[in-house]
């Protein structure tokens, strides 16, 4: 989905998971991911300025998808940071059939940041309260609105 956002090859994030059978702190190599202009859907890009709402809810591709459309030179984040739960999830029965799942993987911002438990810091902050949805108004669609407003968009 990135890739219409952009004419350019830019490194999006690096991933690495966790080795089969090694110690908690043990990963493979790191993996460069490419947010790679797509020719198939080329009338489709667009190159305009984009703002893109996260709150504290986004987590797992969502989340990578908000890492890396901070990359592109046309994009801001507003709202608040991410939930910072990158990873994808290893799923598996123990032997008394209970179901557990666990964070498998570690993405990192293309400076080589890990968010997790963190999340991804947005470049305009700003948040909804329960007044807010008491009064049915959005503040981060309000901002946004401005900030197209205030770049004469």
């Amino acid at each position: 989905m990135a890739s219409r956002f952009t004419e350019t090859k830019i490194l999006g994030h690096y991933e690495n998971y966790r080795v089969s059978k090694g110690g908690y702190e043990e990963f493979d190599s790191l993996k460069a991911y490419y947010i790679d202009p797509e020719q198939l859907y080329s009338k489709y890009k667009f190159l305009g300025k984009v703002v893109v709402l996260t709150n504290d809810q986004v987590g797992s591709a969502a989340e990578v998808f908000a890492l890396i459309m901070k990359e592109l030179p046309n994009v801001i984040t507003l709202g608040e940071n991410t939930a910072g739960i990158f990873s994808y999830m290893y799923e598996f029965n123990l032997p008394n059939n209970w179901w557990i799942s666990l964070s498998n993987q570690r993405i990192y911002s293309p400076d080589m940041k890990l968010y997790e438990g963190v999340g991804v810091p947005v470049d305009i902050e700003v948040m909804n309260t329960l007044a807010d949805l008491e009064t049915r108004k959005d503040p981060l669609v309000i901002e946004a609105l401005n900030y197209f407003e205030k770049k004469g968009i």
